[in-house]
């Protein structure tokens, strides 16, 4: 696998644990191995998840459990207990 552009595969609003959630999903990556990044921004945080492979075979047997992991991150509503301002 030879990526030398990053290619959207996913992006819109989903459902993480509840939360409402911007969601980005590219591939990208160079020297013949790929990358998958998951970016997520739900209240106003940005939450990344890279997977680095090392040839096409590694991307296509563990893409799959990068989604599961990226759709599992639990994000919880911030909270400004003990900041003084």
């Amino acid at each position: 696998i030879t990526y030398t552009d990053s290619n959207i595969i996913d992006s819109g609003i989903t459902d993480i644990n509840g939360v409402q959630t911007y969601k980005i999903a590219y591939t990208g990556g160079v020297w013949g191995g790929g990358t998958l990044t998951y970016f997520l921004i739900a209240y106003d945080r940005g939450y990344e998840l890279t997977f680095n492979a090392m040839d096409k075979q590694e991307f296509d047997q563990y893409s799959s459990s990068v989604e599961e992991m990226a759709e599992s991150i639990k994000i919880s509503e911030p909270t400004f207990e003990g900041i003084n301002c």
